[in-house]
């Protein structure tokens, strides 16, 4: 096989696909043996098919080293997001040298023994010549793989020791603020980076050796010299590029109103809705209090033209309420859709007579689905039980939010049954001590054959001792410490984001040890958390506690380091903010696009909407929560139009954030719902944007299947239907003569 220049000038043989075993089932990690050709470092290029512009790498094993090479940092990149084959790579790698496997694409560093390395402690070494791996990874769904292979290294010719050209950039015009940069060119290996008027800025993500993209630092208005350098520097007479600021003509600006009835100016009166969905049918879905999950046709123009509902769920009796919802991304082309719905009796004393011992374990998922052709009455039917025996505190802490990830796992948030780890009779959150299941997010794989979500307990009486008997196996702790959170969000870089609402003073003692008990915490900030597997969070669970240590400590959100087993957030907000979605429209040219909106909910007064910008291609926080809007809702969805679709739970209305802006004139894909579907296509999605009406669109590089009128007119805003055709990875949804769009903004799963 063909050999590849790797991003620190070595070359590197890429796994063989003869030698790759495959697993026995599908999972976060897939193995695809028509990908094995495929080159990691190479960003996804087949192999034998070089770069454009990119002189050919020398097959041979071995090269003369030049008389003083001079010392080098040396660096291998593999691409997550290229083939599996390389996926599969990357992550055992880092696995190996206790790096987490989340998702985002991998970097490690290496040294090889002839080119020393300038850093200070290199994460893996590999010596000249070639060396033989055996690699076995556990991937974030609990399945193995395995692949023998090698990874040869040589010193780099001369011509591969010397900086990288710059073609061209898109686009060539920002705002002020500044906005993601596509830079081409050839060389762009051995840590490149872009310099904008001598700010240097590093990719948002493992570029390929001819393209990457970045953010471009804010700057004033007029014209800003962009040039290429990496590890060997900068040629001495670069070609430079021209990136001019400019005001720009989108500036952000929201419209506040309501989601309103088919006639009139009146806003849509809702039950006490806890959550709010848009399903694949494009309809608003609104889980409430009182048990019951209410379907709304919904127009262009967010008027209400139809509404029906379910029947009240309950369970022997007693009253329940829809605490989370999601669809599953498998089933996007299911006639009927399919609702997924974490329910709870909550306040178990005042509900449950007789005090059932079992009461604690009341939590359930259960499987409902709609039927879009009732428009009126009951149209949502239960069909099952998907999981049962999840903790519920004695007062309002119950399992809550929940998301499919990207492989079909069910993630649920399972709230803590004390306030701060230490549980005493008549304390403020009621009494009844953690169990095995609470403060923390589950992984349920549902969609597994022999899914057994009927979860069983050695001791009912004492949840501070049991231990689970029946579906352990299907329903397992993915990440832990985590109180009290009302929103799950996968983001569109594959990072998980949560909201934790914090310990509050009066409701309980922290916890100092497995024994020990402190005073009572004050009124905590909330907690913003990137959630990954096996960490802790610092809310504790003395019965996980028995075998996890680091789970009997409480750690404070404003414990900002590190330590002990313990990973601080990303950032914090006030008390109460439980709603979170990413902005996924491109709107104000990309100024909002990824990044995360969450709301705090108004329990009496308007509430407050945050913003936190993401850097590192949604990855990172790169600038803490910061007041967007004076108003706000329970929960929050971002519409494939842009708007901000918040409900009130307590002023009973749904609340909208509607953004303006001029037509630019020209197509333009704003968004796409839903954003996820299924490998095999033939799911509808709903693409809004200017000037679709009368045009089709392409979902990557392939058209809709078919394409028809949504609404809207042939010169403004508009929205059309596209039957989805069979796809994989990341793509983009474009219309043709439409404008260029960097961002991907649909995922085949």
């Amino acid at each position: 096989m063909a050999q590849r220049l790797c991003r620190c000038g070595a070359v590197c043989t890429p796994p063989r696909r003869s030698q790759l075993h495959r697993r026995a089932r599908p999972a976060a990690v897939t193995v695809s043996p028509s990908a094995a050709a495929r080159v990691a470092a190479g960003g996804g290029r087949r192999a034998g098919k070089p770069p454009p512009a990119t002189p050919p790498p020398c097959t041979s094993r071995s090269a003369p080293p030049p008389p003083h090479p001079s010392p080098r940092p040396v660096t291998v990149t593999l691409t997550r997001a290229a083939v599996s084959l390389g996926l599969l790579l990357s992550t055992a790698v880092a696995a190996a040298v206790g790096a987490t496997a989340s998702g985002a694409q991998q970097a490690f560093d290496h040294r090889a023994h002839a080119l020393l390395s300038t850093a200070e402690k290199p994460r893996l070494e590999f010596p000249l010549g070639t060396t033989r791996l055996r690699l076995r990874v556990v991937d974030n769904t609990g399945d193995a793989a395995s692949a023998v292979t090698s990874v040869t290294v040589r010193l780099p010719q001369a011509w591969q020791r010397r900086p990288p050209t710059l073609t061209s950039i898109q686009p060539t015009r920002l705002p002020l603020n500044g906005g993601i940069l596509t830079v081409r060119g050839t060389g762009f290996y051995n840590r490149p980076t872009v310099r904008v008027d001598g700010v240097e800025v590093r990719p948002l993500e493992p570029p390929t050796n001819t393209v990457m993209r970045v953010r471009a630092p804010p700057h004033g208005a007029g014209t800003a010299g962009v040039v290429v350098a990496n590890g060997f520097g900068v040629l001495p007479w670069p070609r430079r590029a021209t990136l001019t600021y400019a005001r720009s003509r989108s500036a952000v600006r929201f419209t506040e109103s309501f989601l309103r009835n088919a006639r009139g100016p009146g806003a849509y009166r809702t039950p006490q809705t806890v959550v709010l969905r848009i399903g694949p049918d494009g309809a608003y879905y609104l889980g409430d209090l009182s048990g019951r999950v209410t379907r709304l046709d919904v127009t262009g123009d967010y008027r209400v033209t139809a509404a029906c509902t379910s029947k009240a769920l309950t369970v022997n009796g007693a009253k329940r309420s829809v605490m989370g919802m999601a669809f599953n991304p498998h089933h996007a082309a299911d006639v009927k859709p399919r609702l997924y719905v974490t329910t709870a009796t909550l306040f178990l004393k005042s509900r449950f007579a007789g005090g059932d011992e079992r009461a604690w374990a009341n939590g359930q998922v259960e499987e409902l689905v709609a039927d879009p052709t009732v428009r009126s009455g009951t149209c949502i039917t239960r069909t099952r039980t998907v999981v049962s025996g999840l903790p519920v505190s004695a007062h309002d802490h119950s399992v809550s939010a929940l998301e499919f990830n990207d492989w079909g796992a069910l993630l649920i948030n399972s709230g803590s049954m004390t306030n701060a780890g230490v549980s005493t009779p008549g304390d403020g959150i009621g009494g009844v001590p953690d169990s095995p299941l609470s403060s923390a997010v589950l992984i349920a794989h549902v969609n597994r054959r022999g899914f057994n979500g009927a979860v069983r307990y050695s001791d009912y009486r004492h949840p501070e001792r049991a231990d689970i008997v029946a579906g352990g196996a299907s329903v397992r702790v993915y990440a832990s410490g985590i109180r009290n959170a009302m929103s799950l969000l996968v983001h569109s870089s594959g990072a998980l984001y949560t909201s934790d609402n914090s310990a509050n003073q009066g409701f309980g003692s922290v916890s100092l040890s497995c024994t020990a008990a402190g005073a009572q915490p004050p009124d905590e900030p909330d907690r913003l958390l990137r959630v990954e597997r096996g960490r802790y969070y610092g809310t504790p669970n003395r019965n996980r506690g028995r075998w996890d240590a680091r789970q009997c400590t409480y750690r404070s959100p404003t414990d900002a380091v590190a330590h002990d087993g313990y990973t601080p957030p990303v950032a914090t907000f006030v008390s109460s903010t439980n709603g979170m979605a990413e902005y996924t429209a491109a709107r104000f040219a990309n100024a909002l696009r990824g990044d995360l909106f969450s709301s705090r909910v108004a329990f009496h007064g308007r509430g407050t909407l945050y913003h936190t910008r993401l850097g590192g291609g949604g990855t990172r926080v790169a600038a803490p929560p910061a007041v967007f809007w004076r108003a706000s809702g329970l929960s929050l969805v971002v519409d494939a139009a842009g708007a901000m679709v918040m409900a009130q739970t307590f002023q009973r209305r749904v609340l909208l954030l509607r953004p303006r802006e001029r037509n630019p004139g020209r197509p333009l894909v704003i968004g796409v719902h839903p954003p996820r579907g299924r490998a095999r296509g033939g799911n509808v999605v709903l693409v809004v944007g200017w000037r679709l009406v009368g045009r089709t669109a392409r979902v990557g590089p392939r058209a809709c299947v078919r394409a028809w009128r949504a609404w809207g007119t042939r010169t403004g805003e508009g929205a059309l239907y596209c039957l989805v055709p069979p796809g994989r990875g990341r793509v983009r949804v474009t219309v043709p003569g439409g404008v260029w769009d960097e961002h991907f903004n649909y995922r085949y799963v």
